[in-house]
């Protein structure tokens, strides 16, 4: 058996490049790997990996070569996010050009919310299609092994529990088939800087109507503190030094959140190399919550910042006012800032809307030196059972002409030259002093640009010498922007 997992490329991005981690393979590589009996030999196409490794080969390459060397009776394939369909089906389309008898079973976070898509609307050649927290992935295994030719399973357990009661050493050798140090040490030659992600909850209560983590049938579940705890002192001991923990409202899990924050601290004091990364709700980040955080050992907390301008948050179908809108964000970054952990901001770029408060908010987290950085998107509608096989249409990192606005390509581009960013390596000092004059002068800050548009292609040119070019290969946002020359 023989799992894919999609390239994401996160060296590709500046900041990646710039000395940030990259992430290990994901959860469902050793979750659906333990569960696969022991008589079935299973090995593991790091997309990402290889693709750094071969910088000149083409997807088809990487997944011929190691259909050809494993030949593998089943695929199973990771499909993380609808924007990386057209990749996803290429991967398909090969390996069963390579090997037409072969199996595949789709499954991952997108299936959550399509169901059987692929096969239905789609006609992927795929045998198998699979949604939920990993209870009934062998059971699926086994019935699409013996089932005949062209005969389509779906299977969904969206109230099944996460695994739970798991060694690190069983969970991360795959009970003894794989080996995690080998693969560590083939990833840092590849001069990749790897980093490890520790999903404490899947699913989530909130029904934010732009986010799938709500939105999704998979209900809230979550792991015990000890196994988590375990966990990390288990990727300590093999040299990761950076985690990222996935619960996208962490803390809200009131005493199980604090025992596992005791036993961060002590983790801490044991191993003061290992920096956590985590996200959580404004609402929940009070004083003392920040405090608890540093303690533990994270560097960095994401709050869910979106925008703030009230009229956008009211068409995110987010809740505004004093208690939980804008005044909400500025207490819990003035709570992270007392504590001394960096913030990460995620901003929505709404359409038909430019928010000029939310350019003032940072101009004056800039201005008090406060530890910050942005992460951007662009606000895109989840896909859904009857979605289409457009992809690129649903990626936050590119700007589609046909669904988005001049106002957010504006708002994005003096946001992310101007202050911190995750896509940028830099900051333009003089455009953010560009920025502060106009506010101080009540100038509209869309008078910094000089735009252009002809024949579908748009170009903006900000004071201070920035080009956007819009991309016909829906590359990210950052590689469309280009500084002139002086």
């Amino acid at each position: 058996m023989l799992f894919i997992q999609p390239y994401d490329r996160p060296w590709m991005n500046p900041k990646f490049s710039a000395g940030r981690k990259n992430s290990l393979p994901p959860r469902a590589v050793f979750e659906v790997g333990q569960r696969i009996p022991l008589e079935y030999a299973f090995a593991f196409l790091d997309v990402n990996l290889r693709s750094k490794q071969e910088p000149a080969w083409l997807i088809q390459q990487i997944v011929a070569e190691k259909v050809r060397e494993f030949q593998p009776d089943l695929i199973l394939l990771a499909f993380p996010t609808f924007a990386q369909g057209a990749q996803v089906k290429e991967i398909i389309l090969t390996a069963k050009e390579v090997s037409p008898a072969v199996k595949i079973i789709l499954g991952g976070a997108t299936l959550n919310l399509i169901k059987d898509v692929p096969r239905r609307r789609w006609d992927w050649p795929v045998d198998a299609c699979y949604c939920g927290n990993g209870a009934g992935i062998a059971e699926l295994i086994e019935e699409v092994l013996v089932a005949e030719s062209g005969c389509f399973l779906m299977k969904s357990d969206p109230a099944g529990l996460l695994i739970d009661d798991y060694t690190p050493e069983a969970f991360y050798t795959l009970n003894g088939r794989f080996n995690y140090e080998d693969y560590l040490a083939e990833t840092r030659s590849a001069g990749l800087n790897p980093g490890a992600v520790v999903e404490l909850v899947r699913g989530c209560d909130r029904r934010c109507n732009y986010c799938a983590f709500g939105l999704n049938s998979v209900a809230k579940r979550s792991r015990k503190p000890a196994t988590v705890l375990a966990e990390f002192y288990y990727l300590a001991q093999k040299g990761i030094d950076y985690i990222l923990i996935i619960d996208p409202t962490f803390g809200l899990a009131g005493s199980e959140t604090d025992k596992l924050l005791r036993g961060m601290k002590v983790f801490h004091t044991d191993h003061p190399e290992v920096q956590f990364d985590v996200m959580t709700s404004s609402g929940h980040l009070n004083e003392e919550f920040a405090r608890k955080l540093k303690k533990a050992g994270c560097e960095r907390c994401g709050l869910g910042m979106e925008t703030m301008s009230q009229s956008g948050l009211y068409s995110l179908a987010k809740a505004s006012g004093p208690a939980s809108g804008p005044d909400m964000v500025r207490k819990a970054v003035q709570n992270l800032v007392k504590a001394g952990v960096q913030i990460r901001l995620f901003q929505m770029l709404i359409p038909r809307e430019f928010s000029t408060d939310t350019i003032a908010f940072l101009l004056e987290l800039a201005e008090k030196k406060v530890d910050f950085i942005v992460q951007s998107s662009f606000l895109r509608l989840l896909p859904d059972k009857e979605a289409q096989e457009l992809f690129w249409i649903q990626d936050r990192t590119v700007f589609n002409p046909e669904r988005d606005t001049i106002k957010q390509l504006m708002e994005y581009l003096l946001i992310n030259i101007a202050f911190p960013s995750m896509d940028l390596t830099f900051e333009d000092f003089k455009l953010r002093e560009a920025i502060k004059q106009a506010i101080e002068e009540g100038r509209p800050l869309e008078s910094l640009f000089s735009q252009s548009c002809s024949e579908g292609r748009i170009v903006l040119k900000i004071v201070g010498g920035y080009t956007f070019t819009e991309s016909k290969t829906h590359s990210p946002m950052w590689s469309c922007i280009k500084k002139e020359e002086p």
